[in-house]
């Protein structure tokens, strides 16, 4: 039996009906030059004419670009532009797609430039820029239509490249799409815009959060901020102790080669640490003949990351729960005497902006890498309150924490919530 093509989505507004036509790329929009200058050509102190780079479309710029809300570089002025073309600056209604990426969840990532508030910009390095030839799309509607996965598949499909994918204009017009009348582009792109809000301001809203906890924190550990005992009195003096006189134990991870075949046992690897959590999605796998029991990963121990970046370089996690792991290469595991101090209490006074300045300043720098040894951390000065003061200063912190993990639980939902969207309102 022939296989019939599809051309209604699985969900869509009840006043709609038609099918969808069925296109391809090339049918609706037309490749222009973009430039590639590099970010030693940008600034964001002054120019005339801004520039849009590749990587800021992988990590910041939103689907749907209004030039108020983002962060863009202007080009330098000493940069010859005069042999630019009228029809290379952008216009709303454009796409800017980066051709270039690393991994193929990036690759073809694309904005849709919806207000650029009379500013002359280009389109820069390893993209490509679309501009619609016909009066087909809306504005807002194509942007969501790209991230759908019918045509994330398809771009993925055209990456060529080993270390680094690449998308070509030649093979771009040949994506095939389906768009329905204008008057349902409107509406699903309207409906979209309210998803992406929502997002948008409980993103923000976690910013502030995080803001509002680093700044705390900071008051904390400086002492600009106290607590008070359950009868209202000062508490007793913090006292000057180093790192070695309150823990257990700080032992080496595992020296071995990790491979990814999902055999053997799990352990954390040094991208694992990330804003204090452990990070599930990377964690490795490894085989290996040793006595791994001193290796194994319980509740309370804290992991600090001893070789990294300079800027990556004291990073640390709490193990709040038994994940079965055992802890890697280039990752200190951290045990404290939990008779006077609390675990929990210490992580938090580690992750401090004091901290951070100081293990940055004392790490052994090298080429690529940044590298921080026992003895020297053992030596750490700390400042450590009795421990009825670390427990409310403990409450205090994890209270903020959770507000946090609530938020961010909220935006994963929304997020998931959009790409099922994404996935029954294309086709």
């Amino acid at each position: 039996m022939k296989k019939t093509t599809k051309t209604i989505p699985d969900l869509r507004f009840p006043e709609f009906d038609n099918e969808w036509n069925q296109l391809i790329f090339g049918d609706l929009y037309q490749f222009y030059t973009t430039n590639s200058l590099s970010r030693d050509k940008l600034n964001y102190d002054k120019g005339e004419i801004k520039n849009i780079h590749y990587g800021d479309i992988h990590t910041k710029f939103k689907t749907h670009f209004f030039l108020k809300n983002e962060y863009i570089p202007w080009i330098n002025k000493d940069v010859d532009l005069s042999k630019i073309k009228e029809s290379s600056f952008c216009k709303e209604g454009d796409l800017v797609m980066a051709d270039a990426s690393e991994d193929y969840h990036d690759i073809g990532k694309t904005i849709e430039l919806i207000d650029l508030d009379n500013t002359k910009i280009l389109a820069g390095l390893h993209t490509l820029l679309a501009r619609p030839i016909t009066e087909n799309t809306k504005n807002g509607f194509v942007g969501h239509l790209l991230k759908s996965w019918k045509v994330r598949k398809q771009i993925m499909t055209i990456a060529q490249g080993t270390k680094v994918l690449g998308i070509s204009t030649k093979r771009m017009v040949k994506i095939k799409i389906n768009i329905p009348s204008i008057s349902e582009q409107t509406k699903i792109a309207n409906f979209l815009s309210l998803v992406d809000a929502r997002i948008t301001k409980l993103t923000k809203k976690k910013t502030l959060l995080e803001q509002y906890r680093k700044g705390i924190m900071q008051k904390i550990f400086s002492q600009q901020i106290r607590f008070k005992d359950e009868n209202g009195n000062d508490f007793p003096e913090w006292e000057t102790k180093t790192l070695g006189d309150i823990t257990t134990s700080i032992r080496n991870g595992l020296s071995i080669s990790q491979n990814l075949s999902k055999t053997g046992f799990k352990v954390t690897r040094i991208e694992t640490i990330s804003d204090g959590t452990i990070n599930l999605n990377k964690v490795g796998y490894v085989d290996t003949n040793q006595n791994i029991d001193n290796y194994k990963l319980k509740i309370g121990n804290v992991l600090f990351s001893n070789i990294n970046s300079v800027v990556h370089i004291g990073k640390v996690a709490y193990v709040n729960q038994d994940h079965n792991l055992y802890h890697g290469m280039n990752l200190l595991n951290i045990s404290f005497n939990e008779v006077s101090n609390l675990p929990l209490f210490m992580f938090y006074q580690l992750k401090s902006k004091k901290l951070k300045v100081y293990f940055e300043r004392i790490c052994n720098k090298a080429v690529n890498q940044a590298s921080i040894n026992q003895t020297d951390l053992k030596k750490t000065k700390l400042q450590v309150p009795p421990l009825s003061e670390q427990t409310k200063i403990t409450h205090f912190l994890t209270a903020i924490d959770k507000k946090i993990n609530f938020v961010n639980q909220q935006i994963e939902e929304n997020n998931t919530y959009k790409k099922g969207l994404l996935q029954k309102m294309f086709i």
